[in-house]
């Protein structure tokens, strides 16, 4: 878990456990304010959640592809998160 909620968080757990919609919407703001880099770890988790989902497995695979374009990852990031969201606004 992060260590505080706050608009601009600083650390993301990477425990190998499935990631959740909070830590989903942390890992955004993190995202935000510095890139994926150096968060393959929090990537894989993402991914990890979003096949069994069935989000669209092409914005999945970008997200996954560390060597795809750093803009194409973001993108792919912020449509496989709304798509989680929708799930859970579903359920």
């Amino acid at each position: 878990m992060l260590t505080t909620l706050t608009a601009t968080p600083t650390h993301i757990d990477v425990s190998p456990t499935v990631i959740d919609d909070t830590e989903i919407d942390r890992f955004a703001w993190e995202v935000e304010r510095a890139g994926l880099g150096g968060h393959e770890a929090v990537i894989d988790r993402v991914v990890e959640r979003a096949r069994p989902a069935g989000v669209n497995p092409v914005l999945v695979d970008v997200l996954a592809d560390p060597a795809a374009p750093e803009c194409a990852r973001v993108r792919a990031f912020g449509r496989v998160a709304m798509s989680l969201g929708s799930h859970r606004l579903a359920a």
